[in-house]
């Protein structure tokens, strides 16, 4: 055998060049404990013995059949369905043993011997005839001295990604250490808590799929939302940063730039039916690329958000936001819509007043209420400054704003002067009537935000996935709500809007006044009401049945199921990374509390009941500055100082 392993054959020079760096991969992954591995080539003299020898095997052989953990044997002429099935039971048998094994040669036969010194185990297998089925030909020697390997160089991490992927389906957010106790109780290996980290990044991109994979799939799917949802808006963006050119044949590698996505059924849902106020933010994602998830959300009759677009960007700015309202605005033009005097609400992200001043240029602007309190308290804090400025937000009258900016005018000048140099519309009583929506705050918008948390971290087309199937859910689930509701019938959530003023009218009294006029009387506040205009002075509205939930999303096929497209390949953004290691959690501001931690209240000893230390600094009782502090000797002693007593005995 060692005189075949000495020669080479020319004719299978490529083959053998793949199996050695497959061999490589598989033995350098994440080996612990490294062994030399010595690669020869081999020469195809034993065909013929080899091919009758396998007529014999196919009749006596015995294929493989998966068995249990700790119940794996290997036996010659065992035949396995290909090669990748061979070497992956081999690697399940090493680790079971708790051995390595080293290959001596590799091309369309394998031998491999246990990596112990004194060790004779080895085995020869080979392809057989049909060029699939492998099988083993012989199995000699015995193991001597060779020892239970913890870190076993053949459980590599594609091996453990593998075998841990359905408990990482199950609990996605499972911490490393508890990883690496599965692994040791169920395969007895010890796993550094390092490579636990590749091993999750393995599962998820065997769950989700890559992200440079993800990306390129993006224009393809773009075209099957097109196909299977007529109508929709799925426009991808693709530039060479190297040209500077954007879209079409850049004559060079393109690289992903912005996406943007609204369903035929969105587009007509918010036409058709919900308010005409369009909420947009922007959320950062936090996958390998990073980037912004752009979106415009509205409400329907029932007070539920009601997405209408969204766009994955670069960056968040002037010409990301101008791209996203100009696609927004060609959306509602491919219905018929050419309405330029919409409502937007937003918390002045960067870039998106000069943004709707150029692509909306006609729109009232709202700013949400909580984001100009948490500038405004940052000068003007205390809970009278509090209860004024929500006074005046909610305030649904003129008469009652300005007499709440009166009295923030007597307690500070400078901050009545603040509220009232806002451009954007803040309070209920500058809202108009027709809108019928007295959200003074983006809070819809981050329900939105919300529901796409989980998907931030994952690839883009995952992330993109989750919002068409979570959607298409609640749009068929609020489908059946508005089917079961008359045509006049108010919704669930007008209804108890009604239950609750019809309680608090009590204390009111009507008056008629005739022609469906009206004074009611809240105390001895007037408030006029006009039944047949539907007008109010408090500001108040009507809901009335909608059309939102007329279209439904149709469903997408498996990416499998895909038709062939003709797209260049579109490579991941570019990263910008900045120095140190990227961020996780937002950055509070000042004002917001700080997240509970494990210091968030005052730590009691478990032994000897004392604030101020826990039981593994317990040294039996209160410390000395601490019965200092109790019996106030400490304090005495500074105030005699200070008063320029002696502290001296006499």
């Amino acid at each position: 055998m060692e005189d075949d392993i000495d020669k080479t054959d020319e004719s299978d020079e490529d083959y053998y060049c793949i199996e050695e760096q497959e061999i490589e991969e598989l033995d350098d992954n994440e080996a612990v404990h490294p062994f030399d591995v010595g690669l020869t080539v081999g020469v195809n003299e034993e065909d013929e013995e080899d091919h009758e020898q396998s007529l014999k095997m196919y009749k006596n052989g015995r294929m493989y059949t998966p068995a249990r953990w700790g119940q794996i044997v290997l036996k010659p002429w065992l035949m396995f369905m290909s090669k990748g099935e061979f070497l992956s039971v081999l690697s399940d048998y090493c680790v079971q043993e708790g051995f390595s094994v080293i290959v001596l040669k590799s091309i369309k036969k394998i031998y491999k011997q246990c990596g112990g010194k004194l060790c004779t185990w080895k085995l020869h297998s080979s392809c057989l005839p049909d060029s699939v089925t492998w099988a083993i030909k012989t199995l000699t020697g015995n193991h001597k001295e060779c020892f239970n390997l913890k870190r076993n160089p053949m459980a590599t991490v594609p091996w453990m990604a593998k075998k841990l992927e359905t408990e990482l389906r199950a609990h996605p957010e499972m911490p490393v250490k508890s990883m690496a106790d599965l692994l040791m109780k169920g395969y007895g290996i010890d796993v550094c808590l390092r490579t636990m980290y590749k091993v999750r990044i393995a599962v998820a991109e065997m769950v989700y799929g890559g992200f440079e994979e993800s990306y390129n799939s993006l224009a393809a799917y773009g075209e099957v939302i097109k196909q299977t949802n007529p109508s929709s808006w799925a426009l991808i963006t693709w530039h060479n940063p190297q040209t500077g050119q954007t879209g079409g044949q850049t004559g060079g590698p393109v690289h992903f730039k912005a996406m943007f996505v609204s369903f035929h059924s969105w587009i007509l849902g918010f036409l058709r039916g919900c308010r005409p106020i369009i909420g947009v933010d922007g959320c950062h994602l936090k996958g390998r690329y990073k980037g912004m998830l752009l979106s415009a959300i509205s409400v329907d009759a029932n007070n539920n958000f009601f997405c209408i677009a969204y766009a994955i960007v670069g960056k968040e700015n002037t010409e990301s936001w101008s791209y996203f309202f100009r696609n927004l605005r060609l959306a509602f033009q491919s219905v018929g819509c050419s309405k330029w005097d919409w409502t937007f609400i937003s918390d002045r992200m960067k870039g998106v007043e000069r943004a709707l001043e150029k692509e909306f240029p006609q729109c009232t602007k709202r700013i949400c209420a909580q984001h100009l309190y948490s500038n405004f308290k940052l000068k003007w804090g205390g809970p009278a400054f509090h209860d004024l400025f929500w006074r005046a937000a909610n305030a649904t009258s003129t008469h009652a704003y300005h007499k709440a900016i009166e009295e923030i005018n007597k307690l500070s000048k400078p901050a009545a002067d603040y509220l009232l140099s806002v451009e954007e519309q803040w309070s209920k009583s500058q809202f108009d009537p027709a809108i019928a929506c007295d959200h003074n705050t983006s809070n819809f918008v981050e329900s939105f935000n919300a529901l796409i948390n989980d998907l931030r971290e994952k690839p883009v087309l995952t992330l993109m996935e989750g919002i068409r199937t979570d959607f298409m859910a609640k749009m068929a689930e609020r489908m059946e709500l508005a089917d079961g509701l008359q045509v006049h019938e108010p919704t669930p959530y007008a209804r108890e809007i009604l239950e609750y003023n019809i309680h608090g009218s009590n204390q009111c009294m009507v008056i008629k006044a005739g022609g469906g006029e009206f004074e009611v009387l809240e105390g001895t506040k007037p408030h006029p009401v006009d039944i047949l205009k539907g007008t109010c002075l408090c500001g108040g509205g009507d809901n009335e049945s909608h059309l939102t939930y007329g279209e439904h999303m149709h469903p997408l096929p498996d990416k499998d199921a895909w038709p062939t497209f003709q797209f260049p390949q579109v490579l991941p953004p570019i990263p910008e990374r900045s120095i140190g290691r990227p961020a996780r959690q937002r950055k509070r501001k000042p004002d917001e509390p700080k997240k509970k931690g494990k210091r968030s209240t005052t730590i009691t000893c478990s032994i000897c009941k004392t604030v101020g230390h826990n039981a593994r600094s317990c040294k039996g009782g209160p410390t000395s500055k601490q019965r200092k502090a109790s019996a106030g000797g400490g304090s005495q002693k500074k105030r005699a100082r200070k008063d320029g007593a002696s502290t001296s005995k006499g």
